[in-house]
Parts: structure tokens; C-alpha cells; sequence
């Protein structure tokens, strides 16, 4: 890849202060996503999954897959446990009854409710930690991010 910045000392700081402030986040996201585990019993991404459910009320194990960038094995072993946790039911789609769709059961719902007041409280505690006048700077910055992440991959 071509270095478009002139001056590399600088750049090579960028690149080394990046990756610092990168593996921080990343740390902080994992004892986030440890304390999660232990406040709601459930993974990041059961969690993510169960409230994309309350969203859109069925998906198929393909469109969980792309959805959240994993592979369908990985999917189909997530909602196994959930299903036998009475959390999830699988149905054949009312389009075609041969695609299997994932729901959410009462209970389910229930749990994703509750998941989903816990993250919003969470982020709004993180909202009200952050200097007045900047949230929309860093969800400037935040989406900015996502974007080359997403091109890094």
C-alpha cells in the first residue's frame, strides 16, 4: 500500500498510537463482554442475536449468519443452546416451508427485553461519561472507525 503522508516519523507514530489506543478499547470490550456474560448469562452475540430477533420478529439461520458476519455452523450451535434453553423456536418459514426461520418464545422475548434495558443503560452511562457537547463527535469518529475496520478485513 502506498504511503500517501509525507512525513513517515510522523505516520509510523500515528500507526503506533492507533494500535495502542485499538488494544485498549479492545481489552475494555472484553471485560465489558465478561461482565455482560456474568450480569445476563449470555454471550455478546446471543445477546446481539436475541435483540435482532425482537426486531425483526424471524430471521433464517442464513440471514443471522450474514447479519452478524459468522459462519451458519457457528449460528446453528448458538440458537441449538438457546432453543434448548426454551428461548428460541425454530419454524418453517410461512413463504417457503422448507427454509427453517428462528423466533423468539414469550420467554425469549422476555429475555431480550431485559438484555436490551441492561445495554441501553450501560450506554448511557458510557453517553453521560463522555465531555458535554462531544456525542456526536464520537459517533462521528465511531462510525469513521467501523467503516475501515471494515475495509481492513
Amino acid at each position: 500500500m502506498e504511503n500517501k503522508y509525507i512525513d513517515q516519523k510522523k505516520f509510523d507514530k500515528c500507526v503506533k498510537d492507533i494500535s495502542i489506543l485499538l488494544q485498549k478499547t479492545s481489552t475494555i470490550f472484553q471485560m465489558i463482554e465478561r461482565e455482560h456474560v456474568k450480569q445476563n448469562r449470555f454471550s455478546g452475540s446471543q445477546s446481539f442475536l436475541m435483540d435482532q430477533l425482537l426486531e425483526t420478529e424471524e430471521l433464517s439461520i442464513n440471514e443471522i449468519a450474514a447479519i452478524m458476519n459468522l459462519e451458519k455452523s457457528s449460528v446453528s450451535r448458538m440458537v441449538k443452546i438457546l432453543i434448548r434453553d426454551d428461548l428460541l423456536q425454530k419454524t418453517g418459514s410461512s413463504l417457503d416451508k422448507r427454509i427453517a426461520v428462528i423466533s423468539l418464545t414469550d420467554k425469549g422475548k422476555q429475555v431480550a427485553k431485559e438484555i436490551r434495558k441492561n445495554r441501553d443503560q450501560y450506554y448511557t452511562n458510557i453517553i453521560h461519561n463522555l465531555p458535554r457537547g462531544h456525542v456526536r463527535e464520537v459517533m462521528n469518529s465511531t462510525e469513521i472507525l467501523v467503516k475501515a475496520l471494515k475495509k481492513a478485513l
